[in-house]
């Protein structure tokens, strides 16, 4: 069965809405997670994904934001 362009869209806002609200979970604020991506997007486009207000555009955003959870995820467990 082959992908449909619809379910990339909703898989993309549902990876952004979980990576966000984990590095949220973390201690991150939106201003941190956008400056922890170099400013890829703002902070407030961080917060909309987070709420599933919108998606990413680009899969790279995704990969950003997934390569900061790694790494925080990582500081933490070297600080515990």
């Amino acid at each position: 069965m082959k992908k449909q362009p619809q379910d990339d869209e909703e898989n993309a806002e549902t990876n952004a809405k979980e990576l966000v609200k984990a590095l949220l979970r973390l201690g991150l604020t939106p201003e941190q997670i956008a400056e922890g991506i170099h400013y890829r997007v703002g902070w407030r486009t961080i917060y909309r994904w987070g709420y599933a207000e919108t998606q990413p555009q680009q899969k790279e955003h995704i990969k950003a934001l997934q390569r900061l959870l790694e790494t925080k995820q990582g500081e933490k467990n070297v600080h515990n």
